[in-house]
C-alpha cells in the first residue's frame, strides 16, 4: 500500500514539473587573436564570443566576424610589447625585461606615454565597433610587486572600464588578491 502511494506522489511530481530538465546554455568562447583575417572570415561555427586582435581587421571585417560571433573581443596586451611592433620604436625606451616567452617586452605601464598610447589603441578598436576586451600581460605585477607598477595598472584598467566594455584579466591573480575591486 505505502509503494502504491510513493508512486503515485512521483506521478504527481512528475506531472506538475515535468520529467525533463530545462536545457542550460554553455557559452561558447573561441580565441583566435593569431589568425590572419582570410582565416578569420572563413571560419564557419557560431560562438558566443569571440577573441580576435582589432589591430588586424577593419570594421568592415568586424561586421562580418559579427555574423560568426554574438560578441567579438579584442586582444589587449596592457604591459607588454612585441619589438615588431611599429609603436615599439617609439616606445622602446620604456621597456622593462623580456617576457617569459622573450618574444615580447614588459613595458613601463607607470609611464605616460605607454597609458597614452593604450588609449589611442582602445580608442581605434571602440571605433571599429569591438565589444570588450581580453586583457593580457596584467601579471607583471606579480614580477615587479612595487607601488608604481600596481598603480600604473591600476590607472589603466580604471581607463578600460570607463569605456563601459566588458574584461576578461589574463595572469591577473596577484593585481586581484591586492585589490579585487
Amino acid at each position: 500500500m505505502k509503494t502504491k502511494k510513493y508512486i503515485l506522489i512521483l506521478c504527481a511530481v512528475f506531472m506538475l514539473f515535468g520529467c525533463s530538465a530545462k536545457k542550460v546554455h554553455n557559452p561558447t568562447l573561441r580565441i583566435v587573436y593569431g589568425m590572419k583575417t582570410k582565416q578569420l572570415l572563413s571560419i564557419k561555427k557560431h560562438y558566443d564570443v569571440m577573441v580576435i586582435n582589432a589591430a588586424k581587421v577593419s570594421r568592415q571585417d568586424l561586421t562580418q566576424l559579427h555574423k560568426k560571433a554574438k560578441y567579438i573581443y579584442s586582444y589587449l596586451d596592457i604591459a607588454a610589447l612585441n619589438p615588431k611592433s611599429p609603436a615599439f620604436k617609439k616606445l622602446k625606451s620604456l621597456k622593462l625585461m623580456p617576457t617569459v616567452s622573450g618574444k615580447k617586452y614588459y613595458m613601463n605601464v607607470a609611464d605616460k606615454k605607454w597609458q597614452n598610447y593604450l588609449t589611442k589603441t582602445v580608442k581605434s578598436y571602440e571605433e571599429k565597433g569591438i565589444d570588450g576586451y581580453f586583457i593580457d600581460h596584467s601579471d607583471l605585477y606579480e614580477k615587479h610587486q612595487n607601488n608604481t607598477i600596481y598603480a600604473g595598472l591600476k590607472t589603466i584598467l580604471s581607463s578600460l572600464k570607463k569605456t563601459k566594455s566588458p574584461l576578461i584579466l589574463n595572469n591577473a591573480q596577484a593585481l586581484v588578491e591586492k585589490d579585487p575591486k
